[in-house]
């Protein structure tokens, strides 16, 4: 059986770097994650996302906050973005 590595929240808090496209333009956004499962991007005045996030294991996606994971999902919460 092969192994999988899984990561824990205190393994991946710290700045990433967000790429993606917006409104069909491509976008780089800082992101800060916080242990405590908050996030918010950094560096970036005229933008801001902020939300929550965490790890989970494809095999096991159950809504259920899991501890390790070999994925990252991020919620995005509307009423803290601008």
């Amino acid at each position: 059986q092969q192994k999988v590595l899984a990561f824990g929240r205190g393994q991946l808090g710290g700045r990433w770097t967000l790429q993606g496209m917006l409104e069909e333009s491509p976008m780089l956004v800082q992101l800060e994650l916080e242990e405590s499962g908050d996030f918010c991007s950094v560096g970036e005045e005229s933008m801001k996302l902020a939300g929550r996030w965490g790890v989970y294991r494809e095999e096991e996606a159950t809504g259920a906050q899991q501890h390790k994971g070999t994925h990252l999902w991020l919620w995005v919460r509307r009423s803290l973005c601008w």
